[in-house]
């Protein structure tokens, strides 16, 4: 039985040294193209035959062939290839194509990917934890929509496209999808106070930046050289933007007479950073190998934030509050503020005002509660209630409110039905 020993390449068929079903792989190359795969034979007979098959076959049936025998491990490297190393994610895209392709198998063909196998994928991804720590629970599901239904359906819907693969077995990705919940979440008035409160006043410098920025924290770090006092602006590269948008990459944040104070108070800190902090102790850190000295300033940096903001939370008792709601409560504060969701979608930089629109136009119960006491005031102002629920209507065609609601007449001749706001609950 021939093997994979650099001699039997010339036939165009070969056993894998490590194969463990024992099928032999085809690889040969016709007209300047090569063409490899997986013959489905175990004897070489067979595989003889299948590449002496195979050869004879027209170009465009060779294509159709191997479309049809498309594994995912192939379907996902050109996917990567094509489109997914290009987006700013692709380091992120590639982490989660590590696990999928463990639990699909890097043989499975995209052929035989159904609802079956999509639900298991979900079902075993619901099981882990968030961070790999049983103490932060399960993933949300988000996390199961980006890591797994997301990833298939580009994958699949790429290779339909692109390769003509045949999927007559293609999942339902709407079915499937998993339920996210939105987070409703913001920084509160008296929130706020307890954290204002707190002693470590440089970090709460840079929490007053992010709430009137409105940027995010990788953003928000910014250096001298992207501030413009001549021009009044601070400019900041985009995150992304929309498919042949016209939008600017970078972007323009305005500074306001208190965004002026709060930058300027941190010139002569840092030659090439904007936000510092006050070293609290002396000690080395061993990651990065660098002494820090009690009292003097650093370079604020997004993990020394992150700890700095758990910490701070912590003291002041501040519970369930991330650093990205501060970005939320800048834009639902604008919002509340000028109502205007466009300007609200320009300020946080999004590419489409749909963005703004689903995650940022979310009204809470107070709102509704002052559009209820509104249409209160306006609609039943001094309307008197009948404190007993079981006393008749009054029958002189008089209103109960002070309004001097005209009386009902109804068409025919009926007899006049007076206006009361329990007519209706009392009727049988």
């Amino acid at each position: 039985m021939p093997v994979a020993d650099g001699s039997d390449y010339g036939k165009g068929y070969y056993l894998p040294t490590n194969s463990e079903d024992g099928e032999y792989i085809f690889d040969v190359q016709i007209a300047k193209q090569r063409y490899q795969g997986g013959t489905g034979c175990t004897t070489e007979a067979n595989a003889k035959a299948y590449v002496d098959a195979y050869r004879a076959r027209k170009p465009k049936d060779r294509v159709l062939a191997d479309a049809a025998n498309m594994t995912w491990m192939q379907g996902a490297s050109k996917y990567m290839t094509d489109k997914g190393s290009a987006t700013k994610t692709a380091d992120m895209i590639r982490v989660r194509f590590h696990l999928l392709t463990f639990r699909i198998g890097p043989n499975t063909k995209l052929q035989d990917i159904d609802d079956e196998l999509l639900g298991e994928l979900i079902k075993l991804r619901k099981q882990d934890h968030r961070w790999e720590d049983s103490d932060k629970g399960n993933v949300s599901g988000a996390m199961v929509n980006r890591s797994v239904t997301d990833l298939v359906k580009r994958v699949l819907t790429h290779a339909r496209k692109r390769y003509k693969v045949p999927l007559p077995n293609e999942p339902d990705y709407v079915e499937f999808a998993e339920a996210e919940e939105m987070r409703v979440r913001v920084l509160s008035d008296y929130e706020e106070a307890l954290l204002r409160n707190d002693k470590r006043k440089d970090l709460l410098e840079f929490v007053d930046f992010l709430l009137l920025s409105g940027l995010r924290l990788s953003a928000a770090l910014i250096q001298w050289k992207q501030v413009d006092f001549r021009e009044g602006v601070i400019r900041v590269p985009r995150l992304k933007r929309k498919k042949n948008s016209k939008n600017p990459l970078i972007q323009e944040i305005p500074i306001t007479p208190r965004l002026e104070v709060l930058l300027r108070a941190q010139v002569n800190r840092h030659e090439t950073f904007v936000f510092t902090y006050q070293a609290t102790k002396t000690q080395r850190i061993a990651r990065t190998d660098r002494k820090m000295i009690k009292g003097q300033r650093y370079p604020l940096t997004s993990e020394g934030f992150s700890s700095s903001w758990e910490d701070l939370c912590w003291r002041r008792g501040v519970d369930d509050l991330r650093i990205h709601d501060l970005r939320k409560t800048a834009g639902t504060r604008m919002l509340r503020a000028t109502g205007n969701i466009a300007v609200v979608s320009e300020f946080l930089g999004h590419c489409d005002i749909r963005m703004t629109m689903r995650f940022y136009a979310f009204m809470f119960t107070d709102d509704v509660r002052a559009a209820m006491m509104a249409t209160e005031t306006r609609y039943y102002e001094g309307m008197q209630m009948p404190l007993d629920p079981t006393a008749s209507p009054p029958q002189d065609g008089g209103c109960t409110c002070g309004a001097g609601r005209p009386t009902f007449r109804p068409p025919g001749g009926l007899s006049p039905v007076p206006y009361h706001p329990n007519v209706a609950a009392g009727a049988s």
